[in-house]
This record gives structure tokens, C-alpha cells and sequence, in this order.
């Protein structure tokens, strides 16, 4: 990689791929959130996130997130994992927050959607997909 002297600019081209280097270098350079999560929640060792584990992993998530420990979560807690439209959707009596409940029926839901092949549990191959993300996404 080159660096330009201070005056001269680079194209947009060079600054993209810049900035994409960047972006891989800081993903590689921390443990993924699925290896971290199975670390973690896999309680039995058998190397996938059954259905128990994830609620385990849901119920420590919310408490994390839970900054005021209001036993609900507002948009601001929530901040990256949902969009507007995602939260409005998870809550489900439209008070503004979401309360425990409502919170691990988002997991449960995502955690249903990611695992393609019905068995129950995530496999790292699962969490890799889009919807195993977004299932990853609401647990950080």
C-alpha cells in the first residue's frame, strides 16, 4: 500500500479500497461474535446453540443492554441491533420499550429463522447466514 504526501489527494477509487482494508483488518483482528457467543452459551460443548443456550445467551444480553435497569429497553439501548421498523415490530404492545418478554420472543423468533435446517440449534455454518447475523445482531 502507498501513502500519498500530505497535499496530494487519492482517487476514490484508492480511498475505497483504503477503507475496505481497514474494515477487514478490524474484523480479523477480534474473535467472531458467533465463536464468542458458542464459547460462551454452549453449555454442553457439542459445538452448536441450542434452543436453552440462546435463551441463556437472550436473558444476559437483556440485562447487559438494560443500561438503566429499567427491566425494559428503549430505543436508545437498543441502538444498532433493530432498526426503527424491527423495534416497532418486537413491540408488541406499542409502549415504547421492549420488556423482557418481548425481547426474548425477538431472539426466539431470529433464532427460528436461522436455523435452516430445523433442528433445533444454530450450527456455526447457520450464524454465518444472513439471518444468523441478524440473530448474532440482537445479542451484542
Amino acid at each position: 500500500m502507498t501513502f500519498l504526501p500530505f497535499g496530494k489527494s487519492a482517487s476514490g477509487k484508492n480511498v475505497f479500497r483504503i477503507l475496505l482494508l481497514a474494515c477487514a483488518l478490524t474484523a480479523l483482528s477480534r474473535p467472531s461474535v458467533a465463536a464468542s457467543l458458542l464459547e460462551r452459551y454452549d453449555a454442553n460443548g457439542n459445538g452448536v446453540l441450542d434452543a436453552e443456550e440462546a435463551k441463556d445467551a437472550a436473558e444476559d444480553s437483556f440485562d447487559d443492554i438494560d443500561k438503566d435497569d429499567t427491566d425494559t429497553l428503549d430505543r436508545e439501548e437498543i441502538g444498532f441491533r433493530l432498526t426503527d421498523a424491527e423495534f416497532a415490530a418486537a413491540d408488541l404492545d406499542h409502549d415504547g420499550v421492549l420488556s423482557e418478554y418481548e425481547y426474548i420472543a425477538l431472539v426466539k423468533n431470529r433464532f427460528e429463522k436461522a436455523d435452516k435446517d430445523h433442528d433445533g440449534s444454530l450450527s456455526q455454518a447457520e450464524l454465518a447466514t444472513r439471518a444468523g447475523q441478524a440473530f448474532l445482531r440482537v445479542l451484542q
